[in-house]
Formats: C-alpha cells, sequence, structure tokens
C-alpha cells in the first residue's frame, strides 16, 4: 500500500521520538488515530527510515513500465458498461479511444466484470403464465385422485434439421496467405428433416413406430 506522504512523515517523526523504536512508533500512531493496525508493518516503517536516511526523502522512485491508469478513466470505462452504451470490451476502446486491453484488464481486475452469455430459452406470451399455472393445479388435482395418472402421460416434442447443415461465419474461417472471397450460399428455404418422439413412464417412440400400430401404441398405455 503506498501510504500518503503526510503519514510518512508522522512515522519517521514518531520513530526519533521513541528512542528510533520502529514498534514503538506504531503503537503511539495507532494510539493518536485510533486504530488497531496499519499502516504498514514494522518492516515496511524499517524500510520507509533506511530509504529517509539514505535520500532524505521518504517519496518513492518513479516506475518502469507503463503508467497506471488513472481514476477516470476506470470510472469512464464503468459508466459506460452500466449505462448500456455497448456490450463488448471492443466497443468500449472504441468509444473511449483507450486500447481494447486496457478495458479488458480494467473489467475483469479492477471492475471485477466477467462476460456473460444469454441462455435462450422460449419466448412467452402474455397468455401463457396462466395457462402454465392452470395445467399445473389441474396435474395437482388428477394425481391426488390418481397417483400412477402421471406415468400414462404420453410427453412428445419435435426438433428440425436442415440437411445442408448449419453455417456459423463466426466459427467458420479460412487460413491462407490472401483473401479467396469465399461464399456460402444458403437457400431460402432449408430442406429439413422433422424428428418427433414421444416420452412415457416405460415407452419411447419413434414417429416410424407410430406409422405401423399408432392405435394400438397408445391405446396399450393410454
Amino acid at each position: 500500500m503506498v501510504l500518503p506522504g503526510k503519514v510518512r512523515g508522522e512515522l519517521i517523526k514518531l520513530y526519533y521520538q521513541n528512542g528510533m523504536n520502529a514498534a514503538e512508533a506504531l503503537r503511539v500512531y495507532h494510539r493518536n488515530h485510533r486504530q488497531r493496525r496499519g499502516p504498514g508493518t514494522l518492516q515496511a516503517l524499517r524500510d520507509l527510515v533506511r530509504k529517509f536516511e539514505d535520500t532524505g526523502c521518504t517519496c518513492n522512485k518513479p516506475r518502469s513500465g507503463r503508467p497506471t491508469v488513472s481514476e477516470d478513466v476506470v470510472m469512464e470505462v464503468h459508466h459506460t458498461v452500466t449505462a448500456g452504451h455497448t456490450e463488448t470490451a471492443r466497443g468500449i476502446a472504441r468509444v473511449l479511444d483507450i486500447p481494447n486491453s486496457t478495458v479488458r484488464k480494467l473489467l475483469r481486475s479492477v471492475l471485477h466484470m466477467f462476460p456473460y452469455r444469454f441462455k435462450r430459452v422460449q419466448m412467452l406470451e402474455p397468455g401463457d403464465p396462466q395457462q402454465r399455472l392452470d395445467f399445473a393445479n389441474e396435474f395437482l388435482l388428477r394425481y391426488d385422485a390418481d397417483n400412477d395418472w402421471p406415468l400414462r402421460i404420453l410427453w412428445t416434442d419435435e426438433a428440425h434439421f436442415t440437411l445442408n447443415g448449419s453455417i456459423n461465419t463466426k466459427n467458420c474461417v479460412h487460413w491462407g496467405e490472401t483473401n479467396p472471397h469465399a461464399v456460402a450460399p444458403v437457400p431460402l428455404f432449408d430442406a429439413k428433416v422433422t424428428v418427433w418422439c414421444g416420452i412415457t413412464a416405460t415407452f419411447f417412440w419413434a414417429r416410424s413406430s407410430l406409422r405401423k400400430r399408432p392405435r394400438l401404441a397408445l391405446q396399450h398405455v393410454l
């Protein structure tokens, strides 16, 4: 922790006033400021005194490397994210005109923010919540009357699969020395295969089995 210059000066003064005893200097500082700990440790105070005796100053030497990011930049990044101006680190960097690497470092290390992906769920219509509540109540009433009733329910669903596959342009790349200007033609209406299935307590049907004996298969359970 970097101590303010006023605190450093007071610690140096207390050190010499208390017989050059670092432990006693810290105890007096705690008593004067009504603190139980800090600022710094005994070794930190000894290092501060050694620096003062060697250089006549308690200031830290200028550090090499890239300068630290100011609080104003941190607040600008935080405001841009919370205000919803953009959702990506690259977009924030473009809006604030700062390096993308700096934005990512601030988001993770300083603001403790992380990228989260949206989970795709079924969109509900205005009347869906009430219909779901009605179904749940009806389910409970029937279950109270007949505990085996849920075992005779045939739960069905279906999915559609395109025959030409699905292309994700984000992950589909071409490595080469020149741009091939490649395109992926996609028909307006893709040919699809629909897969249907039904699941109940002890049976599983595919569509092919229901074509052969639909009434017999359903009547056997329902």
